[in-house]
């Protein structure tokens, strides 16, 4: 059930604004007195800052340490005009209108985008409240804007519903989200943008709820729970909003190499034994795989939701030696943990002690809800707290850890609590302490994994794609939670992450085998790939055709690693993510704006997974013209729907955009090459003469005299479907005849 007070957005003595009065002009913008229907003033602020970014401040916010924003926007230098009935701020690119009369706030850009509130004087269904923004002394603030009949809306962090949010109410509070509710999510972010082409982002930790026309069809409300609102609103197409969102809360980085490969999990592995047994099964049956997870059956605490960094040495009597095993075997160790600490254990008292805890009003150690047994938490708004909970990961990565899966951190106590940052109420703590938690061991992973660190995250806030990656908790195992997994992916993706995953399989029981096989076609066509659950997920304990089908899409995989590490590299220099929703491909095909069980792996390869075991769907592709990936004589144009049926487990509905090429290592790869090779050949799907082409990494392909000539910067051969494949000499232009 969701923990968050009902009532924490209800407004105590609202005071909407009826009218501004201009006070005076700012180097980027205006400050104005907003007026109540009582005459009582609240100062705002109205800024262009550089990329014609639009900051609204409302209300008195004292100086804060902590932020959200990677660094502060530059200002833009801005004009300021009277004009009839407000202003007018002109800068970066932008104008921005501030009106008694019309819309409050209007911005409008040169590309014809554009985003307008409500009028101040709108009394909308409620005359006392509901008018275009407003406070509340006693916590809470509200801005509303109208939403266009057609309009979609994206982001707001990992929600599991539909990915179009119109129609919606969402509340963006951290909770452990079990099952993968519609409600619930571990992962949110204050950020919304919509195919009208505007982005909005709440610079705030306190709670939010995002009312997208959930009760009145035409109207958006963001209302924060905190008296005081921090808006920040751009224009643009969507790629554009997502690149916007990043420059101001941050790069996503990317992950190392070895990320890309197989991770192999479950919960759990008992021992030592058991862990190097299975190790050596996937080495002995040649199965693709790269990192094995050990669960908490590594602490002498098994719970499952508190860590006490403490090895089990009975169940696993050699850490050390099991790691350089491990190693030698060629797989990557990650490691569980949590910020939760067992009441009682070494670190509980020592983090006690030192106050690192977060606290409860009395000063006792305050209790983390919903959990049966005592513990606490690390109240990482306490800059050396993080420091200490960063000494307790170094030591198990100079054992040889390569990553932590940072499980955990979303249910942060609330009310009645203190925490060490005077300025963080125990409502924002609970989503920017998980926000916090990532960064800290992130940062500790990096200090010693300079070459690629990463995190395998469940909870996070915004900004959180600078911690790389975070999957989608704790599903059940049907196709009813395969595709509830994928919408939380993709809608990660529209919140600004860069990589992201699910458990392969789905996590609480056991899937059929049909689901299995389906679901690992998903999982390993996907940004990260991880199989995990309540039971055993190794492919041969679902069976011998659930392996061959594991076998062959992970073998798939591992020949498309040379494309996956380019598009990753590529997806974080263009601030999209890995894996991406069609609304993003081809924004302006409005039959993309509500697709949610289709996705695009990079820039040239589209994945249409099977929800059922009959293999039967239909899939609708973006603009282009497409070749089946199984059966490349099969082209498909985009713009239009398809019907697939009776598609065999050994297939999924995979598509390669004509006129490009995907790099591919050589078939029967069990291990990410350690270091950067150069693909053995280049699979080329031919589009119509004089059609667009698009090269690869150390490939060239352009049109001379009708002709399509492709040249290589190495030895490699060219795959065309249904003909001979054609070798490349380096750095020698070759004609492509017919």
């Amino acid at each position: 059930m969701p923990t968050l007070p009902q009532n924490l957005f209800t407004p105590e003595w609202p005071r909407p604004f009826v009218r501004f009065e201009p006070a005076d002009s700012l180097p980027d913008g205006v400050r104005l007195d907003l007026c109540d229907a009582d005459g009582m003033l609240t100062p705002a602020t109205v800024q262009i800052l550089a990329g014609g970014v639009v900051r609204v401040s409302v209300g008195q916010r004292p100086p804060r340490r902590r932020t959200l924003l990677a660094e502060r926007p530059a200002a833009a230098a801005t004009r300021v005009s009277e004009e009839a009935g407000g202003l007018a701020i002109e800068g970066g690119g932008v104008r921005v209108h501030i009106s008694n009369r019309g819309p409050f706030l209007a911005v409008e850009d040169g590309e014809g985008h554009r985003f307008a509130t409500c009028p101040l004087a709108d009394g909308g269904f409620d005359s006392t409240v509901d008018r275009t923004i407003g406070i509340a002394t006693a916590g809470v603030a509200w801005f509303d804007a109208p939403l266009d009949p057609g309009e979609a809306v994206y982001g707001l962090g990992e929600q599991f519903g539909s990915l179009n949010h119109r129609g919606q109410m969402a509340s963006l509070w951290a909770e452990d989200a079990f099952g993968l509710p519609a409600n619930e999510t571990y992962i949110t972010t204050p950020y919304l943008m919509s195919t009208a082409g505007y982005a909005l982002f709440l610079d705030t930790a306190a709670p939010t709820r995002w009312d997208m026309g959930a009760t009145l069809p035409g109207r958006l409300r963001m209302t924060a729970a905190e008296p005081v609102l921090d808006l920040y609103l751009w224009l643009g197409s969507l790629p554009t909003l997502l690149a916007g969102y990043q420059a101001l809360t941050g790069p996503a980085a990317l992950p190392p190499r070895w990320s890309y490969g197989v991770w192999m999990s479950r919960w759990g592995y008992r021992d030592q034994d058991e862990l190097l047994a299975v190790a050596r099964k996937l080495r002995d049956r040649a199965l693709p795989c790269d990192v094995l997870h050990l669960d908490p059956y590594w602490l002498t605490e098994k719970n499952g939701h508190t860590c006490p960094f403490e090895w089990d040495l009975e169940a696993f009597p050699d850490p050390a030696g099991m790691i350089e095993e491990l190693s030698t075997l060629g797989f990557h160790l990650s490691l569980w943990i949590n910020p939760f600490l067992p009441r009682g254990s070494r670190v509980w008292r020592e983090a006690r002690e030192r106050g690192f805890l977060v606290t409860t009003d009395a000063g006792t150690a305050a209790r983390i809800p919903r959990f049966d047994d005592e513990s606490g938490v690390v109240d990482f708004t306490n800059p050396d707290a993080a420091a200490w909970y960063q000494g307790l990961l170094r030591p198990l990565l100079d054992l040889g850890v390569s990553v932590f899966k940072s499980d955990f951190g979303e249910s942060v106590p609330h009310t009645g609590v203190r925490m060490f940052d005077p300025e963080v109420s125990g409502p924002a703590a609970r989503n920017l302490n998980p926000l916090l938690y990532q960064r800290a061991v992130f940062q500790a992973t990096a200090a010693a994994r300079p070459e690629g660190p990463m995190v395998w995250g469940r909870s996070g806030y915004a900004g959180v794609q600078r911690y790389p990656l975070q999957w989608g908790g704790d599903s059940g195992v049907t196709f009813e939670y395969m595709a509830t997994s994928l919408r939380g992916a993709l809608s990660f993706g529209l919140s600004g992450a860069a990589f992201t995953a699910f458990d392969g399989g789905g996590f609480s029981g056991t899937p059929e085998p049909e689901v299995y096989m389906r679901w690992a076609a998903m999982a390993l066509l996907f940004s990260h790939t991880r199989f995990h659950g309540t039971s055993p997920r190794e492919p041969w304990e679902m069976g011998e055709d659930a392996e061959a089908v594991f076998r062959l899409f992970a073998d798939l995989r591992y020949q498309l690693l040379p494309y996956l590490h380019w598009a990753a590299a590529d997806a974080v220099q263009k601030s999209l993510p890995l894996a991406r929703p069609l609304v993003l491909m081809d924004p302006q095909d409005r039959n993309t704006w509500h697709l949610d069980d289709v996705y695009g792996l990079g820039p040239h390869l589209l994945v249409a997974p099977l929800f059922n075991a009959e293999g039967t769907r239909d899939v609708y592709l973006p603009t282009g013209r497409y070749a089946d990936w199984f059966h490349p004589g099969r082209v498909v144009e985009g713009g239009r729907w398809h019907r697939r049926e009776r598609v065999p487990f050994s297939e999924v509905p995979l598509y390669q955009r004509l006129g490009s090429a995907i790099p591919l290592y050589p078939s029967g790869l069990t291990t990410v090459p350690a270091v950067q090779e150069p693909p053995d050949r280049y699979r080329l799907v031919l589009p119509n003469v004089g059609g667009p082409v698009t090269g690869a990494p150390g490939l060239t392909l352009g049109w001379e005299h009708g002709k399509l000539v492709a040249e290589a910067d190495h030895a490699a051969s060219l795959e065309i479907p249904g003909r001979e494949p054609i070798r490349l000499t380096p750095s020698r232009p070759t004609p492509i005849e017919g």
